[in-house]
């Protein structure tokens, strides 16, 4: 049995191959190429400069190329479309699939997406502005437009036939779609389904029928909960007629959930949607400032009614000092406990496990389950008090101010987002650095107020 080489095999061998390359020895470096996957020809093109990209991105077959294009940043995309001829750069784009094309043209400068689109057949041009036409993030703007088709009413002997004369790859065959004489969407049927039946059998009287599609301007996170829930490889997408525009491939949707999942991550942590193909390492220190600093200044005006709060029991602050020991406790308890809250119900939302209708349900068991979390905390944290002050008095205090704490945070953790999702706002928007904020707030508040009335 041959032994298998580990994932990263190539590692070892960049130095070399760099090497090579600088030393105008094509051929080996050429060889080297041909066995790698394309994500891993991205990954020695990261560490050359632009001139060297080109040269090393000019020794790879055509349809090769193409792929390794498609893995690309848009900065790399960007200065290597810089870097080749018009002629090269319309070969390689046009071998690209349509849905690729369109994703690295999103990304794209205006001037170098005039450029492409210029030097591409008429054909070509057109299945871009068909895509283009969708709304970002739509299931039309992501769909592939080839897919295999036959139509109802053939018989399987000629069904067989019509297809053996289509360009179709191998990929494209793995589910036919069945149509009526208006591109009307009327089923599916396997390569093997269609070989095995009789050849005078009609295809619509073996084709399985098509209980899952989306229309084309539908939103791809929808599409991506489809096929994940229903294990599918391919998604038809049709327009408001039922008419199928193209498909979405799982390869479509794997870019899709990582995509969503990026986006919810950076929505979490307060510093709004990426950018397409965005990476920790491209971004420059002033992109970064801008990413995260006009959240953080929101955050920095909201926290200053903290202080207002503080100002307002000062009277109390200055006869009990004391007090002012538990203040970090209690404010670090509540933001983890709406962190934790907020983050199960961003996720549950977004998985499409709970609902608006869901609302007060959820909101009870959080209750519940903050009046048990709230007790126990509470119970901690009052015998620490005790320890500290040796007053039953302020650790009563203390006690209920972790049990209100917790149990507002808690409940608010899950209030938050679904008031976004009532009013259309993405609930990831309810992020950790907001829920904190707020629960600084809305703790001292409730701190104070059982301390007056205790003491």
């Amino acid at each position: 049995m041959p032994k298998r080489r580990p994932a990263q095999w190539f590692r070892i061998l960049i130095p070399d191959i760099i090497e090579a390359l600088r030393n105008k020895d094509l051929g080996t470096v050429k060889k080297f190429l041909t066995d790698l996957m394309p994500v891993d020809v991205v990954e020695i093109l990261e560490r050359l400069p632009p001139t060297e990209q080109a040269v090393m991105f000019r020794l790879l077959p055509k349809e090769k190329a193409a792929d390794v294009l498609s893995e690309m940043s848009k900065d790399m995309v960007e200065s290597l479309v810089e870097n080749l001829t018009s002629k090269e750069v319309k070969e390689i784009f046009a071998s690209m699939d349509p849905d690729d094309r369109v994703r690295l043209l999103d990304e794209l400068p205006a001037s170098l997406v005039e450029k492409v689109i210029s030097s591409l057949p008429k054909g070509k041009r057109d299945e871009i502005v068909v895509l283009l036409n969708y709304p970002a993030g739509s299931a039309g703007h992501r769909m592939r437009p080839e897919f295999a088709r036959i139509k109802g009413d053939m018989v399987v002997k000629d069904a067989i036939s019509y297809l053996r004369k289509k360009p179709y790859d191998e990929e494209l065959l793995r589910e036919i779609y069945v149509t009526g004489p208006k591109r009307e969407l009327l089923g599916v049927i396997t390569l093997p389904r269609l070989v095995k039946a009789s050849p005078k059998e009609k295809v619509k009287e073996i084709m399985k029928k098509t209980p899952f599609f989306i229309n084309a301007h539908d939103h791809q996170e929808k599409a991506a909960k489809i096929m994940k829930d229903y294990d599918l490889i391919n998604l038809p997408v049709v327009d408001s007629e039922g008419r199928i525009l193209g498909i979405l491939t799982i390869d479509d949707i794997m870019d899709v959930i990582e995509e969503e999942a990026t986006e919810d991550i950076h929505k979490l942590g307060g510093m709004g949607s990426p950018e397409p193909e965005e990476e920790y390492h491209r971004l420059t220190i002033i992109e970064r400032v801008k990413k995260r600093i006009p959240w953080l200044v929101t955050l920095l005006i909201l926290e200053l009614i903290t202080a207002t709060v503080i100002k307002n029991f000062d009277k109390l602050l200055n006869s009990a000092i004391f007090l002012s020991y538990f203040i970090p406790m209690l404010i670090g308890t509540g933001g983890n406990t709406g962190t934790q809250s907020v983050t199960l119900t961003v996720r549950a939302i977004a998985l499409g496990e709970i609902e608006i209708m869901h609302f007060l349900k959820v909101l009870l068991r959080e209750l519940l389950t903050g009046i048990w979390m709230g007790t126990l905390l509470g119970i901690v944290g009052a015998s620490v008090a005790f320890v500290i002050v040796k007053s039953l008095r302020v650790s009563s205090v203390v006690f209920l101010g972790l049990l209100s704490v917790v149990l507002f945070s808690n409940a608010f953790g899950i209030i938050l987002p679904f008031i976004f999702k009532k009013l259309r706002i993405d609930p990831a928007v309810s992020s950790s650095p907001l829920i904190t904020t707020l629960i600084d707030i809305g703790g001292l508040f409730l701190y104070f107020s059982i301390a007056m009335i205790m003491l």
